[in-house]
C-alpha cells in the first residue's frame, strides 16, 4: 500500500508546473518562487537565516518597492533548505531575478487521468481472466436444440 501511496504523490507532483511570471504581477494566494540576484537574509522564528537565494511561498500582495509573501521554504546558496514556517517577508523588487507562480497543468492532469482509468480496466480485466469469468449471468446455459 505505501508504494501505491508513494507513486500516487509523484504522478500528483507532475501536474503542478512552475510558469515564469514575465513583468506580470503574481494573483494573491497562489504559490510563487523567487529567485533572487543576489543572497538575503532573513529573521524567522528566531533565527537568522543567511545567504538566500530561493522563495518560495504564498504572494499576498506587492507595495512601491517590495513583493510580501509568506514564506513556506527558503533555499541558501549551498543549496540547503529551510522552513520558513509562514514568516512574513518582504522581498525588494530590485533583488527578484526570477518570479514564477505555481499552477495546474492541464493537459498533464488529463494524460494523468487517462492512464489511471486505464491502469484500472486492465486491472478489472486482469482480474476476470484470473477468476475464469465469461461474462454471462450465472446461471445456467440455453438447453438442448429442439430437433
Amino acid at each position: 500500500m505505501k508504494p501505491v501511496f508513494c507513486l500516487s504523490l509523484c504522478l500528483l507532483a507532475g501536474c503542478v508546473q512552475l510558469v515564469p511570471l514575465d513583468g506580470v504581477a503574481p494573483t494573491p494566494g497562489k504559490t510563487v518562487q523567487m529567485d533572487l540576484n543576489e543572497p538575503i537574509e532573513f529573521q524567522v522564528v528566531g533565527a537568522l537565516l543567511q545567504n538566500l537565494n530561493r522563495i518560495e511561498g504564498t504572494y499576498l500582495a506587492n507595495s512601491a518597492d517590495s513583493l510580501i509573501v509568506t514564506a513556506d521554504y527558503l533555499w541558501s546558496v549551498a543549496g540547503a533548505k529551510h522552513r520558513g514556517y509562514g514568516a512574513r517577508l518582504a522581498i525588494p523588487r530590485q533583488r527578484v531575478e526570477a518570479l514564477q507562480e505555481r499552477r495546474v497543468s492541464a493537459w498533464r492532469t488529463a494524460v494523468l487521468a487517462g492512464a489511471g482509468v486505464g491502469a484500472l480496466g486492465l486491472v478489472i480485466f486482469s482480474v476476470e481472466q484470473l477468476v475464469g469469468g465469461d461474462g454471462g449471468n450465472g446461471g445456467p446455459g440455453p438447453g438442448p436444440r429442439p430437433q
